[in-house]
């Protein structure tokens, strides 16, 4: 079944629109759910969450750059210079070597013949060259060629110029195939190519003025001109073969994605300036561009948002943003100087959990000698105990009922999950699945007594408890060495319940329960039976709705549907 996506997140100050009969018209997001919902995401990686670009290095230059690339042959980032000169930078620490030849290509491509790449352009000039920038060979009946990009599917090489489009076999040295007609009167100087499929051949889209041009590279033969993708010309073009969409961005200063009946997929604005360069990273599924607005702005064409916008000097706007195979470096070059870059990843996948979503998580407070753990309450009723360090699951536990809240209690290795009917369960973290002890019903739910230190008038007129709407964990631990001795004698039980230790409290070690409940009381219970010992009133009769436990400072703050107490 083909997966659809929506989304509801709008980005301040970078607007999705979308174009109808050549006209723009800014949509609601309820638009945008509609025009998005047949773009097909790419598969999902667990793994990582890619958020952006973090800088890594500058370099400047006195020469100014006019082409870079990554060189898979010399695995190095290589810069040609006005002048002429080369920079081969075989780490991305600023480690630099200078070639001592002239080099007058317009720009280097990367070939699958090992340690070759090709030069090319101006004009009729494509050259082999081996991994130090040495010519090895040159092409005799090459066409003018201003801009050239590597098939990804074979290893040829294609080149388009002054109307001419080109596939070349680099082992051979020898342009397959030249596709002249119906291309006399264009200059290109953009292309993107799009690897062939069942339906469809393998293509070139080549841009000239505002005009793209589609060319069936096996047949050799011109496709169709499209006019009426922008109003004013193509700035930049490439193919992202995870969505089968071409990407387009204009002098009009959006970003358009065309789907393969050029159906206007979406479109992007946020950039103030022209779009130089687009480069689309497969690993991070994410779209880059760089802009004379002296910015980088990174994209998510599975969401339709903007991820991050990154500037640069403002009086050196980027001309070109790449990237190597991989997708974890990325190159920018101005005309005064490089700039290299890597993916900010805000996390990576640490425990993947059973139910969603994820309603509830709590860290163990207490320092060494005791582990870290994470409690995670997550769907209607699954509980996993998970190590922090690790992210090792521990433990599981999956209720009959469904869940409001839970607490764990480490240095006795006991669970403590409050059901929707108010039911406390006590169970033990020592086996796997997580065994529940005991089950408290109605705990605190008896009417109003003296004891509970209100008046004859009150326990007359407040309302009945309720059944427990939150539960928290109180301990008060004095002495921490008994109970570091005691946490180690339960590990020696692990795989079997702690149902023999026949009180969970000492003299100087306490362990409370603490309900919060719908009629406004907070009620105090013995963590190893349950036993009620204390209730008190609360928020006017109000439900409580949250609680924390402050030990260190010995009180308790409650949160109620009138006002916030503190015990």
């Amino acid at each position: 079944m083909e997966e659809t996506r929506t989304t509801t997140d709008l980005v301040p100050h970078h607007t999705l629109i979308f174009q109808e009969n050549g006209t723009q018209n800014m949509r609601t997001q309820n638009m945008r759910t509609q025009n998005t919902s047949k773009v097909k995401p790419p598969k999902v990686q667990h793994h990582v969450f890619t958020h952006g670009l973090q800088r890594l290095h500058h370099f400047p230059f006195e020469s100014p750059v006019r082409f870079m690339m990554f060189s898979e042959a010399s695995a190095a980032f290589i810069c040609l210079h006005s002048d002429n000169t080369a920079s081969i930078y075989p780490r991305a620490d600023g480690y630099r070597q200078t070639s001592s030849q002239s080099l007058p290509f317009l720009g280097l491509t990367n070939t699958k013949t090992p340690g070759r790449l090709v030069g090319w352009g101006p004009g009729p000039v494509f050259t082999l060259l081996d991994q130090n920038l040495h010519p090895v060979d040159i092409a005799n009946d090459a066409l003018d060629i201003s801009v050239c990009e590597a098939a990804h599917h074979s290893s040829e090489l294609v080149t388009a110029g002054q109307g001419n489009v080109c596939v070349w076999s680099v082992m051979l040295m020898r342009c397959k195939v030249k596709i002249t007609e119906e291309l006399q009167n264009n200059t290109f100087t953009h292309m993107a190519l799009a690897p062939p499929r069942s339906d469809w051949p393998h293509r070139a889209f080549v841009a000239s003025g505002r005009v793209v041009t589609v060319v069936d590279l096996d047949a050799g033969k011109v496709l169709q001109h499209k006019k009426d993708l922008s109003s004013r010309d193509i700035t930049a073009m490439v193919f992202c073969s995870q969505l089968d969409a071409l990407i387009t961005a204009s002098e009009e200063l959006s970003i358009r994605v065309w789907g393969p009946d050029w159906d206007l997929r979406m479109a992007f604005v946020g950039h103030n300036g022209v779009v130089s360069s687009l480069f689309f990273c497969p690993a991070a599924s994410m779209l880059l561009s760089a802009s004379q607005d002296c910015t980088i702005q990174c994209w998510s064409l599975t969401d339709g948002d903007v991820v991050e916008c990154v500037h640069v000097e403002q009086e050196a706007p980027p001309l070109c943003i790449r990237g190597n195979k991989k997708g974890d470096t990325f190159f920018s070059f101005s005309r005064q100087g490089v700039d290299v870059w890597s993916v900010r990843s805000l996390y990576t996948l640490h425990c993947a959990l059973r139910g969603a979503p994820l309603r509830q998580i709590l860290t163990s407070p207490v320092p060494a000698p005791y582990p870290k753990r994470v409690l995670c309450l997550s769907g209607d009723s699954d509980i996993t105990l998970v190590a922090a360090e690790t992210g090792a699951v521990l433990t599981s536990f999956r209720a009959q009922q469904r869940l409001l809240c839970a607490d764990y209690c480490l240095q006795r290795e006991t669970l403590l999950a409050l059901t929707h009917t108010g039911t406390v369960l006590q169970a033990s973290t020592l086996t796997n699945p997580i065994s529940v002890m005991q089950e408290w019903q109605g705990r605190g739910q008896g009417v109003w007594r003296r004891k509970d230190h209100v008046t004859e008038k009150d326990a007359q007129t407040l309302p009945p408890p309720g059944p427990a709407q939150c539960l928290v964990l109180y301990s008060c631990v004095s002495e921490t060495q008994e109970a570091v001795e005691e946490w180690r004698s339960l590990q020696q039980r692990r795989g079997g319940s702690n149902r023999k230790t026949a009180n969970l409290d000492d003299d100087e070690n306490k362990f409370l329960v603490v309900l919060g409940q719908s009629g406004g009381c907070v009620s105090v219970l013995r963590l190893d039976n349950g036993k009620v010992l204390q209730r008190t009133p609360a928020h006017s009769g109000q439900r409580v709705t949250s609680m924390q436990a402050h030990p260190e400072s010995g009180y308790l703050l409650t949160a109620g549907n009138l006002l916030e107490q503190l015990f």
